[in-house]
């Protein structure tokens, strides 16, 4: 399997890892990855969708890679908007307010469970590389 082929199917991890784990666990840190899902899914399904497209265009193993390490930073305003859009529907008066003082503790959130998923996905991606399952042909930049 090419680099670029195993970075898409690792982009479904942060959506099926809860969904997997909640039925499992169903302690403190299985809900609280279920609720990431709940809150976070469906603008993470729209970026994930974008993104395995825009890694499409990038050639090279270590451009992908690279790009990989931004994309919890570039996730962030697509959360944020679909936060702000999930309590503006509620048409209660207070919950914008409330739903905005809850922005910076989420964008800490999104960013180290962002972090911790390209993570795992490039220690994942070294391993499977070292064992022959992940190649990719000669790259000339």
């Amino acid at each position: 399997m090419k680099t670029l082929t195993f970075y898409r199917i690792a982009l479904g991890l942060p959506l099926a890892v809860p969904l997997l784990i909640f039925p499992l666990d169903r302690s403190a840190l299985g809900g609280v990855l279920l609720m990431s899902v709940v809150f976070g899914g469906g603008q993470y399904l729209l970026f994930a969708l974008t993104l395995g497209a825009w890694l499409g265009r990038l050639q090279a193993p270590a451009a992908i890679e690279r790009a990989l390490w931004r994309t919890p930073l570039l996730f962030q305003p697509v959360q944020a908007i679909g936060w702000l859009l999930f309590f503006a529907v509620q048409g209660e008066p207070g919950a914008i307010c409330g739903a905005l003082w809850m922005l910076l503790p989420l964008a800490i959130w999104c960013l180290v469970l962002g972090y911790a998923y390209v993570g795992l996905a490039r220690l994942a991606c070294g391993v499977l590389r070292r064992l022959g399952r992940v190649r990719d042909p000669r790259h000339q930049p």
